[in-house]
C-alpha cells in the first residue's frame, strides 16, 4: 500500500453536513492532512552560541578552553527521531575551526555518547552569516543538504536518530576558531513517534 501524499487540505462544511455523501474524495482531504501532519509537524532543540551584538568592540564566544559542555540538557518527552539539522555560523575568527558535538544519554544515566559520526565544523574560511543543513527525507530514508553547504562548514553525519522518551541532549563544545568568532548555533528538529 502506498502513503497518500501529505497536503494541507481543509475539509469544508458542505462535505460533512447532515445528508451529504461522504465520498473518496473527502477521505483522501483527511488522509492528506493527517500525513502532512505527521511528515512535517516538527519540535526543535537549539544549541550554541547566540550571535551578540555590541555597540563597540568585537564579541565573541571564544572566552573558554574547549572542550566544555555549553548547555543545559533537553530531554525528548516521547520516543523521538531527529528529522534535520540546521547550521549558522555568523563571523569567523582569525584561524583554526569550531567544531559542537551533540551527546545523548538515557534518563537517570552519566554515561553520554555522540549522536554524530562527524560533527558539525565552521573554519575561520567560512563566510560571513554561513548556513548549512542536513534533512530527512522519508521517501529516501536519508539525509542530505538542501541548502548549497558554503566554504569551509562541515555537514554533520548522524549515528543517533531515534530516541526513548527520557533520553537527554546536551552541546559540547570540541574546539573553537581563534581571534573573535561570533555566533555558532544549531536547531535540531525532532517527531515523535
Amino acid at each position: 500500500m502506498a502513503d497518500i501524499t501529505p497536503s494541507r487540505k481543509n475539509v469544508q462544511q458542505e462535505e460533512v453536513q447532515y445528508k451529504s455523501a461522504v465520498s473518496e474524495a473527502t477521505f483522501s482531504k483527511l488522509g492528506a492532512s493527517v500525513n502532512f501532519i505527521n511528515y512535517y509537524q516538527y519540535k526543535h532543540f537549539e544549541f550554541g552560541f547566540i550571535k551578540a551584538i555590541a555597540n563597540s568592540g568585537n564579541p565573541t564566544y571564544n572566552q573558554f578552553t574547549p572542550p566544555l559542555v555549553i548547555s543545559d540538557t533537553e530531554q525528548f518527552p516521547t520516543n523521538a527521531q531527529i528529522v534535520a539539522i540546521t547550521l549558522q555560523h555568523n563571523t569567523s575568527g582569525s584561524g583554526g575551526t569550531s567544531e559542537l558535538d551533540i551527546q545523548w544519554a538515557t534518563q537517570n544515566s552519566g554515561t553520554w555518547g555522540t549522536i554524530f559520526s562527524t560533527t558539525p565544523k565552521a573554519t575561520s574560511a567560512a563566510p560571513t552569516d554561513a548556513e548549512w543543513d542536513s534533512v530527512y527525507n522519508d521517501t529516501t530514508a536519508a539525509f542530505a543538504s538542501v541548502a548549497t553547504t558554503p566554504e569551509g562548514c562541515t555537514v554533520p553525519v548522524f549515528s543517533k536518530t531515534t530516541f526513548n522518551a527520557g533520553d537527554r541532549l546536551r552541546c559540547r563544545a570540541v574546539t573553537n576558531q581563534t581571534g573573535t568568532p561570533n555566533g555558532f548555533s544549531m536547531r535540531i528538529y525532532w517527531r515523535p513517534i
